[in-house]
């Protein structure tokens, strides 16, 4: 098996530790003999969501491996809470299913699955997905590894396993096989079994059921039992024929029951209809694999966007503050015009970019004091332009002088705070009713709070949901603006008024040290 690894991938598994999760201990059993077959040394497992996360807060774990499907909270469901975590949300995390709805595969990606194992699989597959996933979490440092390990992997022609003690059986078999399918034989269930589980498992078995020793059914309950070959199809060819041999045949997984002797053209039939599904199959992961790569390549295009992007954006909205505070009556509003739609576009690339680095954990916050007048004052203008047409009242409560000693200073990043309550304010405008007021009011204490009040109505369901990344239309905005916040070492929290009709976002910052703006 290490034939499989380069020397620099042997001490890679080597050194890697893994958390197994699966509900079985027969499948996990297996399992960690294929891991340790690849030169893992350092191997956690689990039994079920609940276990894993513990081992998570015990001990160190650089790549989880998870069935999807686990009792209670499932293998999907663990990938969503470790990826709302600062701690987990890096972690490589492979999810192993037979699942094959394209939609959702996708839900996986979008969850954030670092790869997605389809079964059945082999030693080799295993490696690669292990490969790719540490690869992906270590770029670009590591990123050969995957490219290697995906170049390894290609095309190959679908392959029959006939099992039968009697020669004359397998050889008319194999001779009818022989034009359309790569043909192995074995005389008895032990070499099927070893067949069954190399890295050149066959596709499609054709199982006799009466054999010496190990009978087909034994066979067939093995090959159930592991990883590698859990999920090849099984056609049990027979000369029984009496109901409960069918029925246990077909409780055993088969998915075809054809009795001897053997009608050449109707098996044949039968067996190219199987390989188309085996087939689809093999493109299934060949596309989630496609899935997976796009996913980095559209997160790894937009951090390079938001990088080229945001510095002249950020540049030029600096050099226009001098020459606002000059410029006259009708350049002004000129000026103003000109920031308004470069705060569009920063605004646009903080939740296309910023929002992604701090969702993947690549963020770094570079603290500064932030003038919240100023800023707040910018996000209502741009507001009651957008939203003029509703005749909304917009007001402003801030304490203290706009510059200079006294000014009220945030601390954080002021192109953060500005997409915040930017995206805060809209939503609020677009609840309110046409005509209603809509308040910001500024508490100078340390943190500070900035509560922003409009009338709508909040059920208790609406109040929970509101800050979900996949609820309805309040929630993107919402999410997004409470994880900036987040990144900025405060927070935003939801409320109502209920005498007044009345939600409350109020959001809380610390209060910069500096007594005086900068510049």
């Amino acid at each position: 098996m290490t034939a499989l690894l380069s020397p620099q991938e042997a001490r890679l598994f080597a050194a890697t530790h893994v958390l197994l999760v699966h509900e079985t201990e027969a499948m996990r059993r297996v399992s960690r003999a294929l891991l340790s077959q690849l030169g893992v040394q350092q191997l956690l497992d689990a039994s079920n969501a609940e276990q894993a996360l513990a081992a998570l807060a015990q001990a160190r774990v650089d790549i989880v491996l998870c069935d999807w499907q686990l009792r209670g909270m499932d293998g999907l469901q663990l990938l969503e809470r470790l990826r709302a975590s600062d701690n987990f949300r890096q972690l490589p995390f492979v999810l192993i299913t037979g699942e094959t709805d394209r939609a959702v595969l996708q839900h996986a990606v979008s969850a954030g699955a670092s790869h997605i194992l389809v079964k059945p699989y082999s030693a080799a597959t295993l490696a690669d997905r292990i490969r790719r996933a540490m690869a992906a979490a270590a770029r670009p440092k590591a990123a050969g590894l995957g490219q290697a390990a995906a170049g390894r992997s290609g095309p190959h022609s679908s392959t029959v396993l006939v099992v039968d003690d009697v020669p004359e059986n397998l050889q008319l078999l194999a001779e009818m096989l022989r034009n359309d399918f790569r043909v192995k034989v074995a005389a008895n269930g032990e070499r099927a079994l070893q067949l069954c589980q190399t890295e050149s498992a066959p596709d499609l078995v054709l199982l006799d059921i009466m054999m010496p020793g190990m009978d087909g059914f034994e066979v067939a309950k093995r090959l159930r039992a592991h990883p590698a070959s859990e999920h090849i199809p099984v056609i049990f060819v027979t000369a029984l024929d009496a109901e409960d041999v069918r029925r246990r045949a077909m409780e055993l997984g088969a998915i075809d029951f054809v009795n001897k002797p053997v009608e050449p053209e109707q098996l044949l039939l039968r067996i190219r209809n199987f390989m188309r599904y085996v087939e689809l199959r093999r493109q299934m992961q060949s596309e989630v694999d496609a899935m997976l790569e796009r996913a980095k390549l559209e997160d790894d295009a937009s951090l390079v966007a938001g990088q080229d992007v945001r510095s002249p954006l950020a540049s030029a909205l600096g050099l226009l503050q001098p020459l606002l505070a000059a410029a006259e009556d009708g350049a002004r509003d000129d000026l103003l015009a000109v920031e308004e739609q470069l705060l569009a576009a920063l605004d646009a690339l903080h939740l296309s970019t910023e929002l992604l680095r701090i969702e993947s954990g690549q963020f770094q916050l570079r603290t500064r004091g932030v003038p919240l007048r100023r800023v707040l004052e910018r996000v209502l203008r741009l507001g009651a332009e957008a939203y003029a047409h509703k005749e909304l009242r917009l007001s402003l409560d801030v304490p203290g002088p706009d510059r200079g000693p006294g000014t009220l200073l945030a601390s954080g990043d002021p192109l953060l705070c500005h997409t915040l309550f930017q995206q805060l304010l809209q939503l609020a405008c677009e609840a309110a009713p046409s005509q209603a007021a809509v308040s910001l009011q500024v508490h100078a204490e340390d943190p500070l709070r900035v509560v922003l009040r409009y009338p709508a109505a909040l059920t208790a369901t609406e109040r929970l949901q509101f800050f979900g990344k996949r609820s309805d239309a309040i929630g993107p905005s919402a999410y997004a603006a409470k994880r900036l916040a987040e990144a900025q070492r405060g927070g935003v929290v939801v409320d109502t008024d209920e005498a007044k009709g009345e939600v409350l976002l109020t959001v809380v910052l610390l209060r910069s040290q500096q007594t005086v703006e900068r510049g």
